[in-house]
């Protein structure tokens, strides 16, 4: 059940024209509180239109740690799924690259969750990756939009650039995640919190565990995104989504499908298994 990501309603920050604007398609729409991100890792079709349907406000196509690559024709169906259902689509990118994010925003997606984001720098090349000139240095050729006889989404009347999220995940971006987040045009910090408890020498597990070192640095984090009219997101692993809410986190992403499959297909194993026979299948010859 979703349905609790939106008891609480987190200060929302007041934004510049621009950004508000950049922000409508996930946060003008809906109940109060904050967004749910579907995470899509499996690479399939059918796997994001499960997602895009399912009452996620967005969904994000994972080219980093994912099962499909921003050159794929897979990722060009899903992209496409999504932008035809009520879901907003979004992509992480295998690298902050002008290549990779061009060609998933070519493909119809309205957000970039760009992945190791270290410092000032990195997050320009986010920002100018994402715009067409003179604000950067993205080439135009949204092929999707053009084989679909859509406006170019970006261009012309269609001012509404899309979103650069920068993800906050290695203990040089918490040194300098203030810079980052003043940066022009830099919409949400996004903590990836297993590489950030790593780089913190921290287990992997430090959030579920309720690590207090790692704790103290996403809340770091978040009142940063607040204090600079920014959004604050976060990846919830299992059992820390509720908690995440309470701490007034604008977009939260609870988990990924492939997360989710696993959990549902064991436990409809283990509902069969207490009528199971206990005699071990015969080996194979």
């Amino acid at each position: 059940k979703l349905q609790f990501l939106y008891l609480i309603e987190p200060s929302i920050p007041p934004m510049c024209p621009s950004r508000a604007v950049r922000w409508n398609a996930l946060f003008g729409h809906g109940p109060p509180g904050p967004i749910s991100i579907g995470w899509l890792m499996s690479g399939s079709p059918l796997v994001a239109d499960v997602l895009a349907t399912s009452g996620f406000r967005a969904v994000c196509v994972d080219c980093q740690h994912g099962a499909t690559s921003g050159a794929s024709h897979f990722t060009d169906d899903i992209i496409r799924r999504i932008v035809a259902s009520p879901a907003v689509p979004l992509a992480r990118p295998e690298a902050n690259e002008a290549a990779p994010i061009g060609r998933l925003l070519d493909a119809g997606c309205r957000g970039i969750i760009a992945p190791m984001i270290r410092d000032v720098a990195d997050a320009e090349r986010l920002v100018a990756a994402c715009r067409y000139p003179p604000e950067g240095s993205r080439s135009f050729g949204p092929y999707a939009a053009i084989a679909c006889g859509e406006a170019a989404y970006g261009l012309g009347d269609h001012r509404e650039t899309p979103l650069a999220v920068a993800m906050i995940e290695t203990a040089e971006a918490l040194d300098v995640v203030e810079d980052i987040a003043a940066v022009e045009g830099v919409d949400a910090l996004f903590v990836g919190p297993l590489d950030l408890a790593q780089a913190l020498g921290r287990s992997p597990t430090a959030m579920v565990d309720g690590d207090p070192v790692l704790r103290d640095a996403m809340q770091h984090i978040r009142r940063v995104a607040a204090d600079s009219h920014i959004r604050s997101a976060v990846f919830s692993p299992t059992g820390t989504t509720r908690q995440c809410v309470e701490d007034g986190w604008d977009a939260i992403c609870p988990g990924a499908d492939l997360m989710w499959m696993r959990a549902a297909a064991g436990g409809a194993a283990e509902s069969v298994m207490p009528f199971s026979s206990t005699t071990p299948l015969p080996e194979m010859e």
